[in-house]
């Protein structure tokens, strides 16, 4: 049920029937070009250093509402940051919107706004702060941005940071599925009164459940790393399964890890990158179930950017080229690709000859 029709010409691809043979799925979806939809995004991180950049090792938050408002600051719709941290609202209308965080992790509140003077990789908070006990913010916004005709607008960010002292400096979850058992394993860096870690369980990376509880070493300098293993026989049919991790210190206060999953049904073949190596551009062909908005960020070996392109894409195998890198020196590169509607996200090494 689409549209099989090429928007430049207006024509189907070849169809080649057997005699006597009825293909009743070729299709034609029309819209109003003269008033093209847009739409607006994007991340919500932690900024661990508290600098209000977004840096290669800082993780997406998942599970903050997202809410829209349109010019009169009425809430018209809202969304969960997916595992990697990212939302968007697509099909947008020309005019003036505002965006709300709220749901916010324990202990967490807003890093500064508007530093180092590119909106794409800063955090945008800077409105409406709500502050609940201990002061601690409850919800804040982005102020208004207008959207023109077919715009979309992928920098409106939020950075969060701890908002007191925490009992790890750093927790940081892995997960890899081995036959019908995951292992997940995280990491914590100068551990201060901690009692114990809840690791939990999810299917839609909203819902949790806890699946395991693991008693703490107590206090630790340096690294330090944990492991269970949670058996997902029953579970091997769904396309995705998330974890993370929280750990609780002894006076009730909490931190929690990034959010990690297995797939049972994915291989890495379901995208494909095309030619490799590469010398000017390559060619990403990625199959979605749905409609959705698609990052495509290529980054050196050091994690450096190189370039990043968004782009809308359809239910259906899509194509998004990556060109003029014939500047770009030869070696090793990591593409990253991230739906940002669905969280589904790849890695994948690039040669440049």
């Amino acid at each position: 049920m689409d549209s099989d029709a090429d928007p430049l010409t207006a024509k189907t691809p070849v169809i080649n029937l057997s005699a006597g043979e009825n293909d009743m799925t070729w299709d034609a979806g029309i819209n109003n070009p003269a008033a093209p939809i847009g739409a607006l995004g994007n991340y919500v991180w932690y900024d661990q250093d508290k600098d209000g950049l977004q840096d290669p090792n800082e993780t997406g938050v998942p599970g903050v509402t997202v809410t829209l408002y349109n010019a009169s600051s009425t809430p018209i719709r809202s969304a969960i940051t997916d595992q990697n941290g990212f939302y968007s609202f697509p099909n947008l209308a020309p005019g003036s919107y505002m965006v709300g965080f709220s749901t916010l992790p324990p202990n967490r509140g807003f890093t500064i706004p508007d530093a180092g003077g590119d909106d794409a990789t800063d955090s945008d908070v800077s409105t409406n702060i709500v502050l609940g006990a201990g002061d601690i913010p409850l919800s804040g916004n982005i102020p208004f941005v207008t959207l023109v005709a077919g715009e979309y607008n992928p920098t409106l960010d939020a950075g969060l940071v701890v908002q007191f002292p925490t009992s790890v400096t750093m927790l940081q979850a892995n997960a890899i599925l081995q036959g019908n058992v995951t292992k997940v394993s995280w990491t914590t860096t100068d551990e201060k009164d901690v009692n114990n870690f809840t690791i939990q369980r999810s299917t839609d990376a909203s819902n949790y459940q806890t699946v395991a509880v693991k008693n703490a070493k107590g206090n630790t300098n340096g690294q330090t790393t944990y492991s269970i293993l949670d058996n997902v026989v029953e579970l091997m049919e769904l396309p995705v399964i998330y974890y993370r991790v929280i750990a609780n210190d002894i006076d009730g206060q909490q931190s929690m890890s990034n959010v990690v999953s297995v797939r049972p049904l994915q291989g890495d073949d379901a995208v494909q990158i095309y030619p490799t190596p590469f010398t000017n551009e390559f060619t990403i062909a990625y199959p979605s179930a749905d409609d959705g908005i698609l990052s495509v960020t290529l980054t050196d070996v050091l994690g450096n950017i190189i370039t990043k392109k968004t782009k809308e894409i359809v239910s259906g195998t899509n194509t998004i080229m990556i060109d003029q890198l014939n500047s770009l020196a030869k070696g090793t590169y990591f593409v990253k690709i991230v739906n940002e509607t669905s969280g589904e996200q790849y890695i994948k090494k690039l040669l440049k000859k």
